[in-house]
C-alpha cells in the first residue's frame, strides 16, 4: 500500500514546484519588456504590407523613405555612380539572384543583361503575373530605378519580396554595375 505522508510529501513537491515555475515567470515579466518589432524579419512574397502604418523600415536605409513622394531622376546621378560601389550593394541581390554571364536563374531570375532588356524575357524562368504584364517594356534607367526603389510599389504582385533601396546614390551605383554585366550595354545618356 502507498505510504499517505509519501503522497502528501509528493502533492506538496508538485506544487512547490509550479509556484516556484509561476514566481520566476512573473519577476522574467517584470525585468523583460516586450517591445514592438521595427521590421519584420522575414518578408513574405506576395503579401501587401500593413496599411496605414508607412513604412516602419525606411529608417535602415535599404527601404524608401516615403513610397508616395514623387522620387527624383536618377538620371543626374549616373555621371557620379561608381560601378564597384554598385557591385557592393548588389551583394544583397545575390541571394536570390546571379549576374554570371549563362548564370542560372535561382528564385530570381539571372540579371546578366537585365538593363535594356524587355520586362519578363529571361528563358526559364517563371515570372509572376504582374511582371508578366510588363512584357514590351524595356528595363531602362528610371525604370530601373524605381523598381529597385519599392519593387511591390513599382509592380503590384510581384514576387519579389525585397523592400527596396532607399538611398538613390545606392540605387544609381547598382544600376551602372548592371549596365556593365551585359554583351552589349546600354549607352549612357548624354
Amino acid at each position: 500500500m502507498v505510504d499517505k505522508l509519501f503522497v502528501n510529501k509528493l502533492a506538496a513537491a508538485v506544487i512547490l514546484a509550479l509556484m516556484v515555475l509561476k514566481l520566476s515567470e512573473f519577476i522574467g515579466d517584470s525585468f523583460v519588456k516586450p517591445r514592438e518589432i521595427e521590421k519584420n524579419a522575414y518578408i513574405v512574397a506576395n503579401v501587401a504590407p500593413p496599411a496605414g502604418g508607412g513604412d516602419k523600415n525606411a529608417a535602415d536605409g535599404n527601404a524608401p523613405a516615403d513610397a508616395n513622394a514623387a522620387m527624383p531622376p536618377v538620371m543626374p546621378l549616373l555621371a557620379k555612380a561608381s560601378g564597384s560601389n554598385g557591385e557592393n550593394v548588389a551583394k544583397k541581390c545575390m541571394a536570390c539572384h546571379t549576374i554570371a554571364k549563362g548564370g542560372p536563374n535561382r528564385v530570381g531570375p539571372n540579371l546578366w543583361g537585365a538593363l535594356g532588356r524587355p520586362a519578363a524575357s529571361v528563358e526559364g524562368y517563371s515570372y509572376s503575373s504582374a511582371l508578366q504584364g510588363q512584357k514590351g517594356k524595356v528595363w531602362d534607367f528610371e525604370r530601373m530605378n524605381h523598381f529597385l526603389a519599392a519593387p511591390q510599389k513599382f509592380v503590384p504582385g510581384t514576387k519579389m519580396a525585397f523592400v527596396g533601396i532607399a538611398k538613390a546614390e545606392d540605387r544609381a551605383d547598382i544600376i551602372v554595375y548592371l549596365r556593365s554585366m551585359s554583351d552589349s550595354p546600354m549607352p549612357m545618356p548624354k
